[in-house]
């Protein structure tokens, strides 16, 4: 009977691959990651007001929703959950090129911390090539997020943050970070969902997680408000 060997045995029987030497990838991958960071904050710094989608969505809700105004202005405007804009207050408040600059920073962050801990889990004690290889083949795919601040990119990193928590089966973990995911982005809800479906674990969770998700915006805001948000973060 045919056997598949684990990624962990291919890597160590696959001396040839390039680098050899694992510190060299590892830092290699630092450098693909940084480089381009370090362009787009001084493309920010010269002009934080080009090719940015926070200031009329991100920023004009967050600020609408601490005025206790309308965060939505139809489908071309912010269609996120109320849940973003608590979670974005910090860079709201910040003077705005080092908001435009620490929000992409941080999206790039977590998605380069969540790729790292998807190769370590994937890999075992060799994850430095394979995450070499794997931000050569992502990064250039989440560059044009990342220079616009659009949330796609810490939406993708809290996405790998949970698949491996799933692949640890540390469920409550993993929960808390599709819960997360849903909250930047309302597709998060479709992880969610198709980790219901193949681990019981989650299920037996979902009750507890959507209600924790349900009031978290109702102890900064009066429910009545609140309650007006949903319809414009479904349309």
């Amino acid at each position: 009977m045919a056997t598949v060997d684990r990624p962990a045995a291919v890597m160590s029987n696959c001396q040839t691959l390039w680098p050899r030497n694992r510190r060299l990838a590892f830092v290699a991958a630092a450098v693909l990651w940084t480089v381009p960071m370090l362009v787009i904050a001084v493309l920010v710094i010269h002009n934080p007001l080009k090719h940015t989608v926070t200031l009329d969505s991100y920023h004009y809700a967050t600020g609408n929703w601490w005025a206790r105004q309308n965060m939505y202005v139809g489908p071309s405007g912010f269609n996120y959950l109320p849940h973003f804009v608590v979670l974005y207050s910090p860079f709201h408040f910040l003077p705005l090129r080092l908001s435009e600059i620490l929000w992409r920073c941080c999206a790039a962050a977590t998605l380069a911390a969540g790729l790292w801990l998807l190769m370590r889990q994937l890999f075992g004690a060799e994850p430095e090539r394979p995450f070499l290889w794997a931000t050569i083949a992502t990064l250039p795919l989440s560059l044009a997020a990342l220079r616009n601040g659009n949330a796609n990119a810490i939406f993708g990193g809290v996405t790998l943050l949970a698949i491996v928590a799933i692949l640890q089966k540390r469920w409550w973990l993993a929960v808390g970070w599709m819960m997360l995911a849903t909250a930047i982005k309302p597709l998060g809800i479709v992880l969610l969902l198709l980790a219901s479906i193949y681990y019981a674990p989650v299920i037996r969770r979902l009750p507890a997680a959507f209600f924790g998700l349900a009031i978290f915006p109702f102890f900064l805001r009066q429910p009545g408000l609140c309650f007006g948000a949903i319809p414009g973060s479904l349309a």
